[in-house]
């Protein structure tokens, strides 16, 4: 059974807004630059499971990045409706 993390996604502009800013501000840049790496060098087709490969304590900031991701380049991955795999197209 998949678990359901779609409660990490963002629900209006303003969160947008203000982890944008954390990002900016913080010690989250990186991070978030390692993470669309990933997704721009994952092969057409290819899974990543969230569950699997992202630490608990991380989960939250990498979706919201994976969020971003979605946002700056749209069409170019997919996330189910639980938040728990991404799907290169």
């Amino acid at each position: 059974m998949s678990v359901d993390f779609s409660a990490y996604r963002f629900t209006d502009n303003q969160q947008i807004k203000t982890f944008v800013g954390e990002i900016m501000n913080g010690d989250m840049y990186g991070y978030a630059i390692d993470v669309y790496k990933h997704y721009a060098n994952m092969d057409p087709g290819s899974k990543f499971d969230i569950g699997k490969k992202v630490s608990e304590k991380t989960r939250p900031r990498f979706i919201k990045i994976t969020c971003l991701y979605m946002i700056d380049f749209p069409g170019d991955i997919q996330v189910n409706d639980q938040f728990n795999t991404v799907t290169k197209i």
